[in-house]
């Protein structure tokens, strides 16, 4: 319980250093508007309001364990903000969890929450991929996906630990079911919106160790 306490104060404090970051970013680009304290105050609770409903939405790790070891078969850095070049020179806006066995369909892939199902189908970099926003607004992407667990429908109710899929290799293809351009992993990233109503990704690493433990 002390780890859990310690990692929820690491991310409260990372997401500050964040937040306080693009604050500076924006007085440097627009030095002749001023920033009341007031709303960078609003701004600020906003924000950890938003880890907070991350933090009150997780219920399950995002693959289920394997019976007979008893342990999450998969493996994974902070990998947050790494170089990718696929369609374009971006940066990696989430965790991918290897497989500890290279073998597409063997791992199955879970709902972390509640929530209802926003995106499902084909992406060029995402492969099979599932959305699931949760009944507080955060976004929750699942990657690469070898098979879905059934015909699921944009707008159905789904539960946390509900099984979407199997673990695979799909995506960076134009062609729908394109596998093994890379090893088999999940990818799984997590969207809140910002003030001005935009999508943006945050880091889901210190999450998930929240939820292996």
């Amino acid at each position: 319980m002390k780890r859990i306490y310690e990692l929820r104060y690491l991310l409260l404090f990372l997401c500050l250093i964040i937040i306080v970051g693009v604050e500076l970013k924006h007085l440097e680009s627009s030095s002749a508007e001023t920033v009341s304290e007031s709303s960078s105050t609003d701004e600020f609770s906003y924000y950890m309001d938003r880890v907070d409903a991350v933090f009150s939405d997780l219920q399950c790790f995002p693959v289920v364990k394997e019976e007979a070891e008893g342990i999450y078969p998969v493996s994974y850095d902070d990998s947050w903000g790494a170089e990718r070049t696929y369609g374009g020179e971006r940066t990696h806006e989430g965790c991918d969890l290897m497989a500890v066995s290279n073998e597409r369909g063997k791992y199955k892939v879970c709902s972390m929450t509640d929530g209802v199902v926003k995106n499902i189908g084909w992406l060029e970099q995402g492969g099979w991929r599932i959305g699931i926003e949760s009944d507080s607004g955060i976004y929750y992407y699942y990657a690469h996906l070898d098979s879905y667990e059934k015909a699921f429908e944009k707008g159905e109710r789904v539960v946390a630990g509900q099984i979407l899929g199997r673990m695979g290799d799909s995506g960076y293809g134009k062609e729908p079911g394109t596998k093994g351009n890379f090893a088999v992993h999940l990818h799984v990233g997590i969207y809140i919106t910002d003030l001005t109503g935009k999508e943006r990704a945050i880091n889901p690493y210190w999450y998930l160790k929240q939820l292996e433990i």
